[in-house]
C-alpha cells in the first residue's frame, strides 16, 4: 500500500462522536499552529476548515464557490504559506503538500479541488445557487473544462515558489 493509500485509509471515516476522538483526529491531521484547541466547541459549531493559499488557482475554485454560496460564515478559511506546505503536520493533512485541503465538521480530511467542490455542493445542496448543472451533458461539459484546466493549463509547476 503506498503512502497516499495509507493516509486515505486512516483519515477517511465516520463522524467522531466524542471530544477525545475529535482531539486525537485533529492533532493527527492539522498543522500545530492551526490546531483546534477546544474540540468540544468545534464539534458544536461543526464548522469545516478550508486551507487556502493566496496564489493557488485550484484553491480559488473553493474560494469562489464559498463566496457565491454566501457561506463565508459557515466555512472557516486558513491561509497557508509555502513553508507551511512542507511541515510534517501539513503533510499529514495532504501528503501531496498542496492546497486546497478541507477538514469537515467530523474531522475528516480531504484534498483536491474537484473532490472538495463535489463534497461541498452535496453538503450544501439546499443553499442556492446550485452549481451542479441539470443535465448529464452539461455536467460532462463542466467536468471536461475542469480536466482541461487541471491537465493542460495548470501544470504542477505553477504551485512552486517563484512561479508567476
Amino acid at each position: 500500500m503506498n503512502k497516499i493509500s495509507q493516509i486515505l485509509s486512516t483519515r477517511v471515516g465516520g463522524r467522531s462522536t466524542s471530544a477525545s476522538k475529535c482531539a486525537t483526529r485533529t492533532q493527527d491531521v492539522v498543522p500545530e499552529k492551526y490546531a483546534i484547541t477546544d474540540c468540544a466547541s468545534y464539534m458544536d459549531t461543526q464548522k469545516p476548515i478550508f486551507y487556502d493559499m493566496v496564489h493557488s488557482n485550484n484553491a480559488a475554485r473553493i474560494r469562489i464557490w464559498v463566496k457565491k454560496k454566501g457561506l463565508e460564515e459557515n466555512i472557516e478559511t486558513k491561509t497557508v504559506t509555502y513553508e507551511d506546505l512542507e511541515t510534517e503536520e501539513f503533510i499529514r493533512l495532504n501528503p501531496l503538500k498542496k492546497v486546497p485541503a478541507l477538514i469537515d465538521s467530523a474531522g475528516t480530511t480531504m484534498f483536491e479541488s474537484a473532490v472538495i467542490l463535489n463534497y461541498l455542493e452535496d453538503k450544501y445542496s439546499k443553499v442556492a445557487p446550485s452549481f451542479t448543472p441539470f443535465s448529464p451533458e452539461s455536467r460532462a461539459l463542466v467536468h471536461l473544462f475542469c480536466r482541461i484546466h487541471d491537465l493542460y493549463i495548470a501544470s504542477p509547476n505553477c504551485t512552486q515558489p517563484g512561479f508567476s
